[in-house]
């Protein structure tokens, strides 16, 4: 489930216009910037960058609105 919500905020992060729900390796394949820092689980491998695995959408969606 967390992958889910982690393939969600790379879609949000790369302002993808069109995008089905069911193609979860497109999503993959976009959130590999993201998984060079947060880890492909969520587990960052550095101190600097959080763990994303365990946090909440709304979390996530916060984040990523702010950042914008």
């Amino acid at each position: 489930m967390f992958l889910r919500y982690l393939l969600l905020a790379g879609l949000l992060f790369f302002s993808v216009h069109t995008v089905m729900a069911q193609d979860a390796k497109a999503g993959k394949s976009k959130a590999q910037v993201c998984f060079a820092c947060h880890g492909e689980n969520g587990h960052s491998i550095g101190p600097e960058y959080p763990h994303l695995a365990g946090q909440t959408a709304r979390y996530i969606y916060i984040q990523l609105k702010d950042y914008k």
